[in-house]
């Protein structure tokens, strides 16, 4: 006889495969296919206080079912990744009464010769004004439009240069285990050798405030868009009662970590740094540190380790 009893799951809506050890299993019970959603009684209808928005299909198991529409971002930000099809999906995952939106982001990131760019290379901070055509959707549109919100969660694979600024304004968010976001690290340098520095200081400003706003909205520490973005930025973490706790400046003691120097004369990143991932000069996140650093609640490679990381 076999060892292991096989079955197909769904979780959140999307199917996956899966087996269970024989001695695992206590019992089984038979049951009955459940309709996607209940109807809503005409009393239901009538007082929207009736059918509160936590309300969702259950079977005799007591198991909630929720509906989960997954829009996949892939391709080059800006050209292939816009805010037309995005705005579309939203629309129709609010027609057919989506309880959780994920959002899978894989933006790709080249050099000029059709390699993946390093952290610091092609960096361009000035893709915020791409991001700043999607992000209301997000921040504005769906808190707008939606009588019951809907749980959005971004995953990322590789959002770099604009395309790292959108998750942000996303209070949960998870990472592939390569996954990476930064690329935003040339800010410093924007406007250089053009008009008074006063001036160009003030633009670099303006776009970092905006910036950090996203992240402050999405509930995140705005010295990690600062990180991302200035080289000359200083900032450094501490772990208190195992929660991060960003600071400027240097380490002090054994239990800080310096997260970006100010990428001058020997502190500045050598090739071999960049390419290696050993980098400081400004912040790029892979999953590990965005992890530690409290931006990714889980590291998820697959749609079923997604939904079981979400509960």
């Amino acid at each position: 006889p076999s060892e292991s009893v096989f079955t197909t799951l769904s979780v959140g809506g999307m199917p996956f495969e899966t087996d269970y050890p024989r001695g695992e299993i206590l019992d089984i019970k038979r049951g009955i296919k459940l309709a996607d959603s209940a109807t809503p009684t005409d009393e239901k209808k009538a007082d929207p206080a009736a059918a509160p928005a936590t309300d969702e299909a259950t079977s005799d198991d007591g198991v909630r079912r929720l509906k989960t529409y997954k829009i996949s971002l892939e391709g080059s930000f800006g050209e292939d990744i816009t805010q037309t099809p995005i705005r579309k999906a939203v629309i129709d995952a609010k027609n057919l009464g989506a309880d959780v939106i994920v959002v899978y982001l894989n933006a790709s990131f080249m050099t000029r010769d059709g390699l993946k760019a390093l952290p610091n290379d092609a960096a361009n901070f000035d893709e915020i004004f791409r991001a700043e055509s999607i992000v209301p959707i997000f921040a504005e549109e769906i808190p707008r439009d939606w009588s019951a919100q809907p749980r959005v969660v971004f995953w990322v694979r590789e959002a770099m240069a604009g395309a790292a600024l959108l998750p942000f304004v996303c209070p949960e968010i998870y990472f592939h285990s390569e996954g990476r976001m930064g690329g935003l690290g040339n800010l410093g340098g924007l406007f250089e050798g053009t008009g008074d520095e006063v001036v160009r200081e003030k633009q670099r400003s303006l776009r970092l405030g905006h910036a950090e706003g996203w992240a402050i909205r999405g509930g995140y520490d705005y010295r990690l868009i600062r990180a991302m973005a200035r080289a000359e930025y200083v900032v450094s973490v501490r772990y208190v009662n195992g929660k991060p706790e960003l600071f400027e400046g240097l380490p002090t003691n054994p239990g800080e970590e310096l997260l970006t120097d100010d990428a001058k004369d020997e502190n500045k990143d050598t090739d071999e740094d960049r390419a290696s991932g050993r980098g400081n000069d400004v912040l790029t996140l892979d999953a590990r540190r965005a992890k530690a650093l409290g931006v990714a609640k889980e590291i998820c490679d697959t749609d079923q380790e997604l939904f079981v990381a979400m509960g």
